[in-house]
């Protein structure tokens, strides 16, 4: 799980947090970003889930509290989130715990879910030994497994299952539970395939793939689509500059086709994603 969420670092960088199961489920949160993190060896764990937490709405890390850094729950269950949960007022994450835990049968909740909130979400359910996946049914969020040996690994994205075969991206709608095997125990009659338009445009990592599409292959279809568009006839005074990160695959694959020179004339000094900087 922490080689996993190595790889997904991109998606969160402020704090992090493990829920693990043994006899019954630990739970560790942290500030900062996974690579500062040394956790010992534990012997005969079952299962293990981890989240990335970036800040949201103006917040500074300093405002991040404990509470908020997912997994959230208990020695018996634990859930991560990844999404938005609509004209709410509380923490949507809890929001959803709240609702889970409403149920004696935890499938009973998860349908109960899927039914009622459409959007958006895609969630991981530690419960004791077995975890539960699941998406809203018009997929917004990624969510894909794949296979290590005899182990499942999830994650957010393809890059984090680098070393599994098998990959599958989990279906709208669907709810899967994972013990000794990975089993379907519900799929809704009615789902989509919606994923966030902003997933492919700057938030995944270019290396990963939805449902066998590259994302670095979106990037550039996006940029040779604006080429086509463009009705201004340039000269060799012309350059094209790509801004970092993301806007460099865009940058380069525009000025390749418009035969333009390319030159990276804007530099970050942070490794921070941009759309969610703060201004000191």
């Amino acid at each position: 799980t922490l080689e996993i969420m190595k790889n997904l670092q991109h998606r969160g960088k402020d704090s992090f947090g493990l829920s693990f199961y043994n006899s019954n489920i630990e739970i560790i949160k942290k500030k900062g970003q996974i690579d500062d993190f040394k956790i010992k060896v534990l012997k005969d764990i079952k299962s293990c889930v981890g989240h990335l937490k970036y800040r949201t709405s103006n917040m500074k890390n300093d405002d991040i509290t404990i509470d908020e850094i997912q997994p959230i729950g208990n020695e018996k269950m634990t859930i991560v989130h990844n999404g938005n949960i609509p004209n709410i007022s509380t923490f949507d994450t809890k929001y959803i715990y709240d609702i889970i835990v409403k149920f004696d049968d935890i499938r009973d909740g998860l349908i109960y879910l899927i039914n009622k909130i459409p959007s958006s979400y895609s969630i991981i359910v530690q419960y004791n030994n077995i975890l539960y996946l699941l998406k809203d049914k018009y997929s917004i969020r990624p969510l894909s497994y794949g296979y290590n040996g005899n182990n499942i690994h999830i994650s957010s994205e393809t890059i984090g299952l680098s070393n599994c075969k098998n990959i599958v991206e989990v279906n709208g709608g669907q709810i899967l539970e994972i013990s000794n095997s990975i089993r379907e125990i519900y799929q809704h009659n009615v789902y989509y395939d919606n994923i966030c338009a902003f997933e492919f445009i700057y938030f995944m990592n270019p290396n990963s793939f939805y449902k066998n599409i590259n994302v670095k292959n979106i990037r550039e279809l996006l940029a040779r689509r604006l080429t086509q568009r463009e009705k201004v006839n340039f000269n060799d005074e012309y350059i094209v500059i790509g801004v970092p990160n993301s806007g460099i695959i865009y940058g380069k694959e525009y000025s390749k086709v418009m035969k333009l020179k390319y030159l990276q004339l804007i530099i970050k000094n942070t490794d921070e994603r941009t759309f969610i900087s703060i201004d000191e």
